[in-house]
């Protein structure tokens, strides 16, 4: 394995983080516009979807399905009640149990979108190449594979290593990301996520996912000592991440100020040039060595 002491970082238009974020705002650009024909979110629609493959949900099942906290879930069910596209009963069987169904308006406007959401998913998959999109999956179950291998070969313990992914790429694939999180976990890997903040609007993920560190994004901290609205914002995420039981780690710490109001916060670690520029192995290692004045 190469030693990467005197590796430079790699251009930011070839970081893979941002080449699947691209990918995913160019696939949701083939699919927004048709939603917004209907006056329907993106959160709507997978409520829809998920209710018409099934008679009947309650709402912590289409929360579960949709990946939507329910809060959230609570004002798309109103909006769609209001609109006629679903109806809600009391359950039989529990009266505390309110359950959701697809109304013959809510199928209807189903089987409209329907075709014209898979005529993009066919041109994609045209474009893209069918063979591409297996070979994509593949290869995310190979970089566990060899993560694995890199590990057992360099005698370093999987507790050692943390993985930074950013939400967007998460929501590529949830269920997928979930898997493979899983099995990094199973040996000893750890699990960041990168950009906090920034990505995707329902937080369920947090529950659904193997995580263990919220690193929060540098647009919130870069003015954190001055912005009463910052301030809230990173109070909430590190409150929220200890609750769950998440070290919450805040990022681009420019100056002494931000380092002391995420210290008064409660924020666990920090990384900017505040407290260093990026260092090579051997320099790092004379960092550690020295007093380190904050």
């Amino acid at each position: 394995m190469a030693s990467p002491k005197n590796t430079p970082m790699r251009q930011f238009d070839r970081s893979l983080p941002m080449a699947l974020l691209r990918a995913r705002e160019a696939v949701m650009k083939k699919f927004s516009p048709a939603l917004k024909e209907h006056d329907l979110s993106p959160q709507q629609w997978r409520v829809i979807r998920a209710l018409v493959e099934v008679d009947q949900l309650d709402a912590s099942e289409i929360a579960e399905r949709c990946a939507l906290l329910m809060p959230s879930l609570s004002r798309i069910l109103q909006n769609l009640h209001k609109r006629g596209l679903i109806d809600r009963r009391t359950s039989s069987d529990d009266q505390r149990r309110s359950m959701i169904s697809v109304t013959p308006r809510g199928r209807a406007l189903f089987e409209t979108l329907s075709p014209v959401n898979e005529a993009r998913y066919a041109h994609i998959t045209e474009k893209f190449g069918y063979g591409k999109l297996e070979l994509l999956y593949e290869l995310l179950d190979e970089l566990v594979e060899k993560i694995e291998e890199a590990l057992q070969i360099s005698g370093v313990c999987g507790d050692h290593l943390e993985i930074e992914i950013t939400e967007a790429t998460l929501m590529l694939d949830l269920e997928r990301a979930r898997e493979v999180l899983e099995r990094l976990g199973d040996f000893g890997v750890t699990v960041a996520i990168d950009d906090f903040g920034t990505g995707y609007s329902s937080l369920s993920y947090l529950k659904k996912l193997p995580l263990h560190t919220l690193k929060i994004d540098q647009s919130f901290i870069m003015d954190v000592a001055f912005d009463n609205q910052d301030i809230a914002i990173v109070r909430s995420i590190i409150d929220l991440g200890h609750n769950l039981g998440y070290k919450i780690v805040a990022e681009g710490v420019e100056h002494s100020m931000a380092w002391n109001m995420l210290n008064n916060l409660g924020c666990d670690a920090a990384q900017g040039f505040h407290i260093s520029q990026p260092l090579s192995e051997g320099n790092f290692t004379d960092w550690l060595s020295r007093p380190v004045l904050l």
